[in-house]
């Protein structure tokens, strides 16, 4: 705990990993060295860093742990599911924040916004997010725009685009291959 509350960056990052150091040349069993490591993990997991320090922290522990045969692969697989979620939040941030930039650029009229948010959704669906993640992206795209303060027909046509964009998007990581 002390250490996530550090204020900079590098100091936090020193003391995660002196921790993560400390677990691994201690002399408890391999189960108590990769129990400590998935605290280590629900800590940061649940203080107050960035995302982004999140997900470089967490990637750091989860990859010690691997490398050192610490983390059974239950263990691995759970820490793996933190962090996607927090790389899967830092993408919906982001793509959110593109939208907003996009819908609220004075200097680009509907046709030029529909293009663009197409070009995220598009970039969305063709991204290494899970279905369920995309869904979700998507949603919130068509949420943020139909939120927005433009007028109706803009949000409509924006709106229509992207669905557009979804219905003729194909999706080669979902081809079958064929049969002889």
């Amino acid at each position: 705990d002390v250490g996530l509350s550090l204020k900079d960056d590098a100091s936090r990052a020193v003391t995660i990993d002196g921790i993560k150091d400390v677990v691994i040349k201690t002399n408890l069993s391999t189960e108590d060295k990769g129990t400590m490591l998935i605290a280590v993990g629900d800590k940061v997991n649940v203080s107050e860093l960035s995302n982004a320090e999140k997900q470089k922290s967490l990637g750091s522990v989860l990859k010690k742990g691997v490398e050192t045969q610490v983390l059974s692969p239950a263990q691995q697989q759970l820490m793996q599911q933190h962090l996607d979620k927090i790389t899967a939040e830092q993408i919906k941030k982001d793509t959110i924040k593109k939208v907003n930039d996009i819908l609220f650029d004075p200097l680009s009229n509907t046709e030029l916004k529909t293009t663009n948010i197409q070009a995220i959704t598009s970039n969305v669906l063709d991204g290494p997010a899970t279905a369920k993640v995309k869904g979700e992206i998507i949603q919130e795209i068509t949420n943020t725009v139909a939120g927005s303060s433009l007028e109706a027909q803009d949000k409509a046509a924006i709106i229509k685009g992207i669905g557009e964009t979804i219905a003729t998007h194909s999706d080669t990581s979902l081809s079958l291959p064929n049969k002889a």
